[in-house]
């Protein structure tokens, strides 16, 4: 029996974050995980970067330089991409619960402080690259199932309303008929 199966692609991961040593250590693990990385050291460059690339995750710092934070940031992709459609993992030097609670409030999916643990981070990572595939996956079927039912349905449409026309309600058929 043949199964056709979605060919799994690399996943893009933008890491943006102020240090390059944590752009460089993420981008490293992330590539020896399979995936594709880019790097950003402000926000102002990550968001150029959205603007011309589909990223499938987004790791985020929240202190950059620049006139605008990792929070901005993420409160203008939340305004363009929900989040299944773009995970965010928020990082930060700043365990401070008040922060954190922002982050998730303005839409993050995840928040993890610095310095890291490079295995749970991996965890985390992998979890948000899952749901994703799944979440694209769930689409292409919906895409796909819709497009094959659509002929069917509209035949049968057609059938009902050409039924109606011939034989309307009320109408009482006839042996020639």
């Amino acid at each position: 029996m043949d199964v056709d199966v979605v060919p799994v692609k690399r996943q893009r991961v933008l890491v943006v974050d102020d240090v390059e040593g944590v752009r460089d250590t993420l981008a490293i693990t992330l590539e020896r995980e399979g995936n594709a990385a880019t790097v950003a050291a402000s926000a102002e460059e990550a968001l150029e970067l959205v603007g011309a690339t589909r990223y499938d995750l987004i790791i985020l710092d929240i202190s950059l330089p620049g006139a605008m934070s990792g929070l901005d940031l993420l409160t203008i992709l939340r305004e363009r991409y929900s989040l299944l459609d773009m995970p965010i993992i928020m990082i930060s030097g700043s365990n401070n619960a008040s922060l954190v609670v922002e982050a998730l409030k303005r839409g993050a999916n995840d928040y993890l402080t610095k310095p890291f643990d490079l295995h749970a981070i991996r965890v985390r990572i992998k979890n948000q690259l899952t749901l994703k595939r799944l979440k694209d996956f769930n689409d292409h079927l919906l895409r796909t199932t819709s497009h094959d039912l659509k002929k069917p349905v509209m035949l049968m449409l057609d059938v009902v309303h050409q039924l109606k026309e011939l034989c309307p309600p009320g109408k009482v058929m006839t042996e020639d008929e």
